[in-house]
């Protein structure tokens, strides 16, 4: 029998980080359920001040507690699962099926990338972006302004491209969003994006939101260094048992072209 949605709080359904989650347990992520993010709620607030969380993210909310409780009392058997489960059509769902493309495509060329070539690839760290903020969403749903907008009551920009530059760095924000281009490129070579339904469009580029955005790449380094400028650079992380990072500082001088350890 499904939970009410009245003044009940439902089970593993948080507001963190800005948006509605559902958050399992250890015992839950054991038997394959893992978290799932959900909407920013809002404009309302519920009774602890948090944005209130749409019909819609309860309903779903309910529903993941529902296959919980079946695969906890044993009417279903639990699933090991390699990654979070999307609904068909949804920006994740078309990222698991684009990756999975693009590792059949290296194949066919008889390429297997190591390790470390899989630890290089932009599209799982751009996805660690991508992902939390759009991937339960339907891909023509997806306007401008979830990528950058005006605060009307602070005045500073907002989103998801302000976020990544203020937490990592520019270079970060321009990696993240060519990433996006080139999924959406899939994502509309698989139908995601059919423009039935779209109130916007931008001529030429396939109705990519990010494209109303320029993705103006960082500045090229101009910092010149001298050589007694990166010896006491090696020295004071050295002083201060940074052994590492000492160690880091002094190979890349000497190793770049040019140098020489002496």
């Amino acid at each position: 029998m499904r939970a009410k949605m009245g003044q009940d709080r439902i089970r593993y359904f948080l507001y963190l980080e800005g948006r509605w989650r559902w958050r399992p347990t250890k015992k839950m992520r054991e038997a394959g359920f893992q978290m799932v993010p959900m909407g920013r709620g809002g404009p309302d607030r519920d009774a602890d001040g948090n944005p209130a969380a749409s019909i819609t993210d309860k309903q779903r909310a309910i529903a993941l507690n529902e296959e919980w409780d079946a695969v906890r009392t044993g009417r279903k058997p639990a699933q090991k699962l390699d990654r979070p489960l999307f609904a068909a059509g949804s920006v994740g769902d078309a990222y698991h099926r684009a990756m999975a493309l693009r590792e059949a495509e290296r194949l066919q060329r008889g390429i297997v990338w190591t390790s470390e070539q899989r630890s290089r690839d932009d599209w799982p760290r751009a996805w660690k972006w991508i992902g939390p903020e759009f991937g339960d969403c339907d891909p023509k749903t997806i306007q401008p302004e979830h990528f950058i907008r005006k605060d009307h009551k602070t005045g500073s920009p907002v989103g998801l491209l302000p976020r990544i530059e203020s937490e990592v760095s520019i270079s970060e924000r321009h990696r993240a969003v060519k990433v996006w281009r080139a999924l959406w490129k899939r994502m509309r070579s698989m139908k995601y994006t059919d423009e039935q339904g779209r109130t916007m469009h931008y001529v030429g580029d396939g109705d990519d939101p990010s494209k109303a955005i320029a993705n103006s790449a960082p500045d090229p380094r101009q910092a010149a260094w001298q050589r007694r400028e990166v010896l006491s650079h090696v020295q004071r992380a050295w002083r201060m048992g940074y052994y590492g990072l000492a160690a880091c500082i002094a190979v890349a001088w000497d190793s770049m072209p040019g140098q020489s350890g002496e």
